[in-house]
């Protein structure tokens, strides 16, 4: 029994440089992002994602993250932006990555028509976000096969000129996006 178990430690011992893999110590992506917004009807713009990374360990890195989403709904052009910051911690295996992000930062929105003068709208909110993905490496790239992100969208009290609330802050739960793309890794840590 002894030796089975001095045998088992031995070959596990020899089996753990399979497991390595080289950790980037920077990470950029780029790809394909569709925003479901549900406040006050449903929206699907599709648009795009970027963001890069530096990664402190193999577990653990910073990202930040921004994308834009357009869309064209009842003669309103519809333009949508992300922007933000935070961890991100990563189970690397082989060929494959999977990811857990949580993020904190800002959503503007802003919608126009082409009347004349055009009627306009925009609006600034504080976001959170929570999600996760999965990159296949692909030769010298990955391939982020899917993200997905949850982001709740707090949007600040509206006031007239004179100071009168018309409309009460709000949390908007019904925010999530999709991406998926290339990631380019820089360096070796």
């Amino acid at each position: 029994m002894k030796r089975f178990a001095l045998l088992m430690l031995v070959v596990l011992c020899l089996g753990l440089p399979a497991f390595a893999q080289d950790v980037p110590k920077a990470e950029v992506f780029g790809g394909f992002s569709l925003l479901h917004l549900s406040a006050g009807g449903e929206l699907k713009p599709k648009g795009w994602q970027a963001s890069g990374a530096y990664n402190f360990h193999k577990a653990v890195g910073i990202v930040l993250d921004t994308g834009a989403q357009y869309q064209i709904e009842s003669g309103f052009r519809q333009h949508v932006y992300e922007y933000l910051i935070g961890p991100r911690y990563n189970i690397r295996q082989d060929n494959v990555t999977y990811f857990i992000d949580t993020f904190a930062g800002g959503l503007y929105f802003s919608a126009k028509d082409k009347s004349t003068p055009p009627n306009k709208f925009h609006e600034n909110d504080f976001l959170l976000a929570i999600g996760g993905g999965v990159d296949v490496k692909a030769g010298p790239v990955k391939i982020r096969v899917f993200q997905f992100d949850w982001l709740p969208a707090r949007s600040f009290a509206k006031k007239t000129a004179a100071g009168t609330v018309i409309e009460r802050a709000r949390w908007d739960k019904g925010v999530s996006r999709w991406g998926f793309g290339v990631v380019y890794p820089f360096g070796k840590k």
